[in-house]
């Protein structure tokens, strides 16, 4: 009987499975689009512009796709809080209230001004964004089963 319910409600909603691969696909557009805001760096090395794509390119896209995770994971235990009244939801909703907070407080665009370090290779820059993003991804993954 609360299967049959279950499925009735959900009939009208994608899978869950589903969900992760849309927020990940919106925060890479949305990335993009505002990555196209910058400029890249005035240096040149050798006749040649260094980095046309600049790192700081890079990391306002990784910096979407996670805020974008973290808006679904606010809908997805919002939703659940609205419908149970449990506590632990509660909980949840003010840890990623305050992730978003940080997130969106360290956005590299609402910054004042982009750090030298943005601009510079090295390969624990974005390791970082990327286990973050892989780590709320399979958050949300594992909140929408």
């Amino acid at each position: 009987m609360r299967k049959e319910v279950q499925s009735e409600q959900n009939k009208g909603r994608p899978a869950g499975k589903y969900w992760v691969p849309i927020a990940i696909l919106i925060g890479i557009v949305l990335g993009f689009f505002f990555s196209l805001t910058i400029s890249p760096p005035p240096y040149i090395v050798l006749g040649f512009h260094y980095f046309d794509w600049s790192y700081l390119a890079f990391h306002i896209i990784l910096s979407t796709v996670a805020i974008s995770l973290l808006v679904a994971l606010l809908v997805v235990y919002i939703r659940i809080y609205t419908e149970t009244r449990a506590n632990f939801a509660l909980g949840l909703l003010v840890v990623l209230g305050a992730l978003l907070l940080q997130s969106l407080l360290t956005y590299p665009l609402l910054l004042a001004a982009p750090r030298e370090f943005w601009e510079l290779p090295g390969p624990s820059f974005d390791s970082a964004d990327i286990l973050l993003i892989v780590a709320y991804a399979v958050f949300l993954y594992l909140s929408l089963e």
